[in-house]
């Protein structure tokens, strides 16, 4: 405890490694791809964080040897998020009051959450990838349920419309394939209807010659005949 009798000493951190299903430590943020990465406080509705005023939360990424390969820090006011704006006494009692309720029955409780963004465009250094992180809030009076870091993917082009239309990129996808399985069919079918033309055509060639070399044997036939006849009647005169 700190000398001044409240709260503890060293700010509230966390420390969050990547971890794979085998339960090892991997590098999984994609080389080039851009993050933005937001830090969740679900926190307590109470009147110490609604008194906090403004304090810093830094996170620092760090690489599989250790190294710190990235760092940010942003300041935070407990009115940046809509769900703190200021409220009366009297307002806040009637809001308990009518929703007492539920408050009862566990539906509902009080408290609120903050976002905060530490990174708006955060591109992994690719021969220092990032295995984990930690992350610090300088406030020694905040109160806090949970926290949670979320890593969005800034996605652009076709990873875009795949990521947030997925029924509508599988029927794409599978009209498109048929279309190009079809194109392709129909391409094969009309090279096999010309190479049959072409297969007639020459066949028809082929026997128009034929039928001309078996007409000009018999005229050549014909003509010998003729010459025979005319020099054994030659001899008879």
């Amino acid at each position: 405890v700190c000398s001044s009798g409240v709260g503890i000493c060293s700010f509230p951190s966390a420390n969050i490694t990547f971890w794979n299903d085998e339960g090892t430590v991997q590098e999984f943020l994609g080389s080039g791809q851009a993050y933005t990465v937001e830090l969740i406080l679900v926190m307590p509705d109470s009147h110490a964080n609604r008194d906090l005023g403004m304090f810093m939360v830094a996170i620092k990424m760090y690489d599989r040897d250790g190294q710190i390969s990235t760092m940010s820090q942003r300041s935070v006011t407990m009115f940046q998020s809509t769900m703190y704006k200021y409220r009366s006494v009297f307002m806040r009692v009637v809001d308990t009051i009518l929703l007492s309720p539920l408050y009862f029955v566990g539906f509902m409780e009080q408290k609120k959450t903050l976002t905060v963004e530490l990174f708006s465009h955060f591109v992994d250094d690719y021969y220092h990838p990032s295995v984990g992180a930690t992350i610090e809030i300088h406030n020694h009076k905040i109160e806090v349920y949970s926290a949670t870091v979320r890593l969005l993917a800034k996605l652009t082009g076709l990873k875009y419309f795949l990521h947030n239309w997925p029924l509508v990129s599988a029927v794409c996808a599978f009209w498109f394939n048929l279309f190009i399985l079809a194109a392709g069919v129909t391409v094969i079918l009309f090279q096999r209807e010309l190479q049959r033309k072409a297969d007639n055509k020459q066949i028809e060639n082929d026997i128009v010659t034929e039928d001309t070399s078996e007409e000009f044997h018999q005229i050549t036939q014909l003509e010998e005949f003729d010459d025979v006849n005319t020099r054994d009647y030659s001899k008879c005169l």
